[in-house]
């Protein structure tokens, strides 16, 4: 299966009647928000997950999504 980030946007976006740019910048500023915690468990989850730094909203859903078939 191709894990399409446009295709998922663009349903994210149908399903709470927004844009896909609304949904990018949602997305974004989530992962802002998370980026500035100053929690350390917090912290070194995200250098493991993202060990070159704060992730593109492109980054983001792909790491997620591999660390989630990763378990499965």
């Amino acid at each position: 299966m191709i894990f399409d980030i446009e295709k998922i946007i663009k349903t994210i976006a149908a399903q709470e009647n927004s844009t896909s740019e609304n949904v990018n910048e949602e997305i974004q500023k989530a992962i802002d928000i998370a980026w500035s915690s100053e929690n350390q468990q917090e912290i070194e989850n995200q250098k493991k997950l993202f060990p070159n730094g704060k992730p593109t909203v492109e980054e983001f859903l792909l790491t997620i999504h591999d660390a989630i078939k990763s378990k499965d």
